[in-house]
């Protein structure tokens, strides 16, 4: 079955914080506690993120972690192709033509959500913090 992994649903919850206003330039250790990611765990995320463009970092006392480019520029799919293997998404289980052709067609409706669906629409007032967002990254992983 197709779904996001855990450390793309960890990603996430990391690029939320950072488009909050409230976590917008925060060191891992702040982003940590905003996201409920554990800090070696989201040290890593944060390095694969940054591989990929979506994140800028830069240590010391003036540094920390901050979005590349506005939340709305950046999809779901940015992020979790960023975590995930290339073929994450294109993965199809073997079976009856049927079956394999009914995935191809569920595969392309998934990645244009994905690829709509931006940081910026999961993104709520920190009085609702992440209730939002984690009904909509269940949503796509279900």
């Amino acid at each position: 079955m197709i779904g996001i992994s855990k450390t793309c649903g960890h990603a996430l919850r990391a690029m939320i914080c950072l488009a909050r206003k409230d976590c917008s330039h925060g060191m891992i250790k702040s982003l940590a506690d905003c996201s409920g990611v554990p800090a070696p765990y989201l040290a890593k995320i944060i390095k694969r993120l940054n591989a990929a463009g979506l994140v800028e970092c830069k240590r010391g006392q003036q540094g920390g972690v901050w979005l590349s480019r506005a939340p709305k520029s950046i999809s779901v799919m940015d992020v979790c192709s960023a975590i995930e293997t290339s073929d994450w998404i294109d993965a199809v289980p073997s079976g009856p033509r049927k079956w394999m052709d009914f995935w191809r067609v569920e595969q392309t409706r998934i990645r244009n959500h994905l690829e709509r669906l931006s940081i910026d629409d999961l993104v709520e007032s920190p009085h609702h913090h992440h209730r939002k967002a984690a009904r909509q990254i269940r949503r796509i992983s279900t």
